[in-house]
C-alpha cells in the first residue's frame, strides 16, 4: 500500500516539474517570437519607416500591422526618441512593454527615452533595478532601430 501512494506522489511531482517547465519553455518561446517579429517588421519595412521618420509622419507608421502605440519625446541637443509600442503583458506592477524605437543618435537608450546606465549584455544592453525587479533590454536592428523589451 505504501509503494503504490508514494508512486502516485512520484507521478504527481513529476507532473507538476514537468507543467513548470513547459511555462518557462512557453515564457522564453515568446520572447524569442516578439523580437523575431519585431526585427522582421523593421527590416522589411525599413525604407518606409525612414520615410516616416524623415517627413515627420509618424502616424502613417499606424498601418504598420501591430504598432499599437508611438510617442514621441525630445531628448538634449534637439535629439528624439520615437517610441512604438508593440505588445505587452502582465497585471499592475509586473507588466511587460515590448516594441521598438528610433533614436535619432543612433544609440542604446532607457526605456521611453529615459537616460540610463545601461550595460552590454550578449548581443545588446541591459537595465537592472539595484533593490528590485524591474529590468530593461534593448538591441540593435540596424542604425537608429532598436528593439526593447522591459518589465516593471
Amino acid at each position: 500500500m505504501g509503494d503504490i501512494k508514494r508512486s502516485k506522489w512520484t507521478k504527481r511531482f513529476f507532473i507538476c516539474i514537468l507543467v513548470i517547465l513547459i511555462l518557462f519553455t512557453f515564457r522564453n518561446f515568446t520572447w524569442y517570437r516578439n523580437k523575431y517579429e519585431i526585427k522582421k517588421l523593421v527590416n522589411n519595412n525599413l525604407d518606409f519607416l525612414n520615410e516616416c521618420i524623415q517627413n515627420g509622419t509618424y502616424d502613417k507608421i499606424y498601418e504598420l500591422e501591430k504598432v499599437k502605440d508611438i510617442k514621441k519625446w525630445p531628448l538634449d541637443d534637439n535629439e528624439f526618441f520615437i517610441d512604438f509600442y508593440y505588445n505587452g503583458y502582465g497585471i499592475a506592477s509586473n507588466t511587460t512593454y515590448i516594441g521598438f524605437y528610433y533614436i535619432s543618435e543612433d544609440k542604446p537608450i532607457g526605456f521611453q527615452g529615459y537616460p540610463k546606465n545601461l550595460n552590454q549584455r550578449g548581443k545588446g544592453w541591459q537595465w537592472k533595478e539595484l533593490s528590485g525587479d524591474n529590468w530593461y533590454y534593448t538591441e540593435k536592428i540596424a542604425d537608429h532601430w532598436y528593439y526593447y523589451e522591459s518589465d516593471f
